[in-house]
């Protein structure tokens, strides 16, 4: 069941039924703090979008192919990238964006887009947010490799990654290396950091260049969730695999 958390007290304030829909889908949830709306994804297929301050559904879509397991939808809501580990006939693919206002289909990847030398591979999108400029995207998930790879030039350990695309076109802007298993959930901080929490029990946030400017040790848990509440100040709140949530000032954490 989906439900709405205060940031302040912990208490729920909202559930959004699933008696007469279908579960909803690990991951894939997208709430848009001004709007005060959500769009998930459910088992049946269908992205349904809610109004967070009635509780009610205010309409339904779906992408090509069946279920997705990972959701990002832009800030404007015109964008929507989808994700799946799986493919078939139906969706040769595993990640698509499209404009859902004219339903024009902008990107379909089946690869990790690669340059000259670099080892072509399959790889599972887990999770994915919009940048505030609603261009770029951070994508985290896996590949399908074991050992040493060859992408952007580096060897790399599979299966983890982590990168930015151009939303528009595809484009791989800039690769996150560092942890050492896949990549379950990010989130954006401002314009041009990034956010990745990974199997691996460790939280990275990256400067603008790529470059890993903390980790947070999760010591025995693994965190499953990101999200970032910019209002009345910065906090990162990170959902562990005990079912905590934590929250941490991220003013303090770029100061240390």
């Amino acid at each position: 069941q989906a439900k709405v958390i205060q940031v302040e007290s912990g208490e729920t304030s909202l559930l959004l039924p699933d008696r007469e829909y279908a579960i909803p889908s690990e991951r894939s949830a997208v709430v848009d703090q001004r709007a005060q709306k959500a769009w998930i994804t459910y088992a049946d297929s269908l992205v349904r979008e809610w109004d967070l301050q009635k509780g009610v559904m205010t309409g339904s879509w779906t992408m090509s192919g069946g279920m997705l397991h990972m959701l990002a939808v832009s800030g404007d809501a015109a964008l929507v990238a989808g994700g799946s580990p799986s493919r078939s006939d139906e969706r040769p693919w595993r990640l698509e964006i499209r404009n859902r206002i004219d339903e024009e289909v902008l990107v379909r990847l089946e690869e990790l887009p690669s340059r000259e030398g670099d080892d072509q591979l399959q790889f599972v999108p887990q999770a994915g947010t919009w940048f505030p400029d609603d261009r770029r995207l951070l994508i985290g998930g896996m590949v399908y490799a074991a050992g040493v790879v060859h992408i952007d030039g580096q060897m790399v350990a599979a299966p983890t990654y982590a990168m930015i695309l151009d939303g528009r076109s595809g484009e791989v802007l800039q690769h996150l290396y560092g942890h050492a298993d896949e990549v379950v959930a990010v989130a954006t901080w401002g314009k041009d950091q990034s956010i990745t929490a990974s199997e691996d029990g460790t939280v990275r946030l990256w400067d603008e260049a790529g470059q890993v400017a903390k980790i947070i040790d999760c010591g025995p848990f693994r965190p499953r969730s990101l999200a970032v509440v910019e209002a009345p100040a910065p906090f990162l709140f990170i959902g562990l695999d005990d079912s905590r949530l934590c929250r941490l000032p991220l003013a303090d954490l770029r100061a240390e």
